[in-house]
């Protein structure tokens, strides 16, 4: 599998990102991520523009959104979990250069499981699972 197929194959994760699938979800990427050789994926962004063209205005719309998410919330933060944070920034930095209108800030898997954390007036309901 290659990074692109990865992307791709992980746009159902979204519809799950909730605090009960996403750990698991996360795991699964970061383990397929850790398979795969990431020398030479400095076009990655032109790579997955590639796969938007031809698609109808809705649908490549649909296909950068997707795609954004998949790189804020699984890859970025799963490229730091394997110490390629170098990797994370660069893809980050040249997303925001190319669509300056559409950035993203990637997070870290703790921060964004602790995301899910429920509280009434300070008070947690419910704990992250531990990782």
């Amino acid at each position: 599998m290659d990074l692109i197929t990865l992307i791709t194959d992980s746009i159902p994760y979204l519809s799950e990102f909730d605090y009960d699938h996403y750990p698991d979800n996360f795991d699964t990427f970061k383990n397929e991520l850790s398979k795969i050789d990431l020398t030479g994926e400095d076009d990655l962004l032109d790579k997955l523009e590639k796969r938007r063209d031809g698609l109808s205005l809705w649908k490549k719309k649909s296909a950068f959104e997707e795609h954004k998410k998949v790189l804020a919330l699984f890859l970025c933060p799963a490229l730091k979990k394997i110490d390629r944070e170098d990797l994370a920034m660069s893809i980050n930095n040249e997303w925001n250069e190319r669509y300056p209108k559409n950035i993203f800030r990637p997070g870290d898997f703790e921060t964004l499981l602790k995301g899910f954390d429920s509280n009434l007036l300070g008070l947690p309901l419910r704990k992250s699972k531990k990782r």
